[in-house]
């Protein structure tokens, strides 16, 4: 028991953390109606049981007192300020009155029991919780097999939680804690089926049929969404929850929640039981324009509605839909991006915008070297899960014709790859950014699905090379000129602007769409990328032009998807 691991584990525990986890794929599906999209809940699961101790997920990723949070059939997960995944306390708070249900008659907390649990933190902790375990959670009761204890050691094995040391039924038993919580009732028939007996736990109640001959945990995750949203309420379960906090606060009608938004400070609820995927992990969005506010929740419905995961804006949009991946670029304010840091644990960050391209970043190699180093630096000060995403060149053996200025993407990277490793040492990213626009002006509309997959073959081959072990994000693609033609129109006050000539080809756009999305779905297996994150959202001009000319994946000022929007969509299998 007295080793480094054991005690480390057991330090996780009392503070309510987890260990850091080896990395696993960031895509995984289950059932049909709800996905596990977010990697650090599937992560999470694979390594503490699998579906098999949590169940099924029952809900899309939603926000909970502030903490990013998905339902399973045996479990609340949560992202904690850490930005690791923890289990919530269900049976502690959302599920306090939980005694009745179906006919049920489940234990109520001991108080006895609760005031003799080892304190975290006291002294030998460790032996104390692993003794009263064994005295508390016994496998026979009344003659019974009832296998509480048996339960609770196979519930998560080393192996599984990529800890090393074997059989180490000590160890079991403390990453059992993990999953159950400590026991706050004795095992304790049903009053009315004495062939029913329970023993409640902080995250659980263990459920011992003798018919069965079987052990398994309630599924006090299924009981928590009836009481959230008012369906599937067993009489005796409403009356009981009639008054909690979280009764009926989402409501099935209209997708909305919480109906009593000062009862759930800091939640946000809408469309979290929507069934349907949660979102392609891959899949982003570069968020452009004005999107309809549904009370600050804007992106949480656009991304429902493409069904895609991740996002991120240039405009410094304050929504803080799940998903969000964060911006820096030069001129920021470096004490308040260390407390963007903090506030944001486990977040991806986007650092930089095009520095090969006048009018963007536009930094020399050198001057993007010292940018990145100091933005790592506070940024990893500040939180040491951040995962940062650069240099995000645009393209990379092509540049734009007709441009002057331009730099390839490759030219600039080797400047700044070498440049950097001088001054600093190893590159702190943990992905490689890049961008892919046709740019080419003789030949409208800038429509090039190859000349784009290209660039990121380039990319990959160069990263290969180079010995760069990184995964790329295509951290911007679109079309920036869908018309057949364009005139260049002298403003009244200097300089000129484009305006628009012959029709907009929709569907040389929609074809782009289903080459590019069929190219990086193909391929973001043996090429390494990640993610991907299309441009934009909403019609919007550019600087230079009159109108809107590119891609729109929503109707002006609505949710309503445009045809580019339906292509995004059935790409992503969302709804």
């Amino acid at each position: 028991m007295k080793t480094a691991l054991v005690r480390m584990l057991v330090l996780s525990l009392a503070l309510g953390l987890v260990l850091p986890l080896a990395a696993v794929p960031e895509t995984a599906g289950t059932q049909p109606s709800f996905s596990v999209a977010d990697p650090v809940f599937w992560q999470y699961v694979q390594q503490r049981g699998g579906l098999s101790t949590f169940g099924e997920p029952i809900s899309r990723p939603f926000v909970l007192h502030g903490r990013t949070s998905q339902l399973f059939q045996r479990a609340l997960l949560q992202i904690g300020p850490d930005g690791h995944a923890q289990l919530a306390n269900l049976l502690d708070d959302g599920l306090a009155g939980l005694q009745r249900v179906g006919g049920l008659t489940l234990p109520a907390p001991d108080p006895a029991l609760q005031a003799a649990t080892p304190a975290p933190g006291s002294p030998d902790y460790a032996e104390q919780m692993v003794a009263f375990l064994r005295q508390e959670v016994p496998d026979s009761f009344q003659g019974q097999p009832v296998n509480f204890l048996q339960t609770f050691l196979r519930s998560v094995q080393p192996e599984g939680a990529w800890l090393e040391g074997g059989e180490n039924p000590d160890l079991s038993l403390l990453l059992g804690l993990e999953v159950w919580g400590a026991p706050t009732s004795r095992p304790t028939p049903d009053p009315n089926n004495p062939t029913f007996i329970y023993q409640r736990f902080q995250r659980g109640i263990m459920h011992y049929q003798q018919d069965k001959g079987a052990t398994e945990g309630l599924l006090v995750g299924e009981l928590f969404k009836q009481v959230l949203t008012g369906q599937g309420l067993s009489p005796d379960l409403a009356a009981a929850m009639a008054g909690s906090r979280y009764a009926r606060q989402y409501d099935p009608a209209t997708a909305r929640g919480p109906v009593r938004p000062g009862e759930l400070p800091a939640s946000r609820l809408d469309g979290a039981f929507l069934p349907g995927p949660a979102g392609d992990a891959r899949f982003g969005v570069v968020a452009i324009g004005s999107l309809p506010s549904r009370d600050g929740l804007g992106m949480d419905t656009a991304l429902q509605t493409l069904g895609a995961s991740a996002w991120y804006s240039f405009d410094g949009r304050t929504d803080q839909a799940v998903g969000r991946v964060e911006l820096v670029r030069p001129g920021v304010d470096f004490e308040a991006l260390a407390r963007r840091a903090r506030a944001r644990p486990g977040a991806a960050w986007i650092v930089g915008n095009e520095p090969n391209v006048p009018g963007q970043d536009d930094l020399d190699p050198a001057a993007y070297a010292d940018f990145l180093a100091r933005v790592a630096s506070t940024v990893r000060g500040a939180d040491s899960t951040a995962r940062l995403v650069g240099p995000n060149v645009l393209n990379w053996d092509v540049t734009c014709t007709l441009c002057p200025g331009f730099s390839s993407g490759r030219t600039w990277s080797e400047v700044f790859a070498d440049t950097y490793r001088a001054r600093y040492g190893p590159l702190p990213l943990d992905a490689w950014g890049m961008h892919t626009y046709s740019l080419d002006w003789r030949r409208l509309p800038l429509v090039d699905a190859a000349t784009d997959q290209a660039q990121l073959a380039g990319a990959r081959a160069w990263l290969d090379a180079q010995g760069l072990d990184l995964p790329l994000w295509l951290t911007e693609f679109g079309v920036v000129w869908g018309y057949e033609g364009i005139e260049w129109v002298e403003r009244p006050g200097g300089g000129y602007v484009a305006e628009p000539r012959g029709q907009f080809r929709a569907d040389l756009l929609a074809r782009y769409l289903d080459e590019m999305f069929g190219w990086l779905t193909q391929n973001s297996a043996p090429a390494r990328i990640e993610r991907w994150f299309l441009y934009g959202t909403m019609p919007l001009a550019e600087p230079f032009a009159t109108t809107p000319a590119g891609i729109a994946l929503f109707q002006p000022d609505s949710f309503v998807l445009t045809p580019l929007g339906e292509r995004f969509r059935a790409w992503t299998g969302g709804q």
